[in-house]
C-alpha cells in the first residue's frame, strides 16, 4: 500500500510534510525525500514531518528521517517529528534516532517550537 504525502506551508513559514499509511519501499522514500527537499533547499529552512497516520516505519523511512535531518541542519535549519503513535515511537526509541530528531507530540506543538 503507498503512502499518502501532503505538503503545506504554515503561517510562520515552516513547511509541513504529513506522511499517512506504511512508509515502506524506494517509492516511499523518493517521495517523502522530493517533498523533504522542497522545504529544505533554501537557507535555514523550517520543517515539520507529521507522521500522525503512519502505521509502520522500515529502515529506508528511518533512514529519510537522518536525511532530513541531516538535510536540515546543513542549512542551519530546524526539523520537527510530531504526530508519533506508539509503535513509531518505539521504533525511533530502539534506534536511538528519539536522542537526535526533535521528536513532539503534535503538530500544535510542532509549530509551537518555531514561535
Amino acid at each position: 500500500m503507498p503512502i499518502t504525502l501532503q505538503t503545506s506551508v504554515l503561517p510562520g513559514g515552516a513547511g509541513v510534510v504529513s506522511i499517512g499509511g506504511s512508509f515502506l519501499d524506494e517509492e516511499s522514500a523518493k517521495q517523502v525525500s522530493e517533498a523533504v527537499e522542497r522545504f529544505t533547499s533554501v537557507d535555514h529552512p523550517k520543517l515539520i514531518i507529521d507522521l500522525e497516520r503512519v502505521t509502520f516505519l522500515s529502515s529506508k523511512a528511518i533512514g529519510e528521517l537522518v536525511r532530513a535531518h541531516i538535510s536540515t541542519m546543513r542549512r542551519e535549519g530546524k526539523l520537527v517529528v510530531c504526530g508519533l503513535n506508539e509503535r513509531v515511537y518505539t521504533v525511533l526509541t530502539v534506534t536511538k534516532l528519539n536522542m537526535v530528531l526533535n521528536l513532539v507530540r503534535s503538530l500544535d506543538e510542532a509549530e509551537k517550537t518555531f514561535a
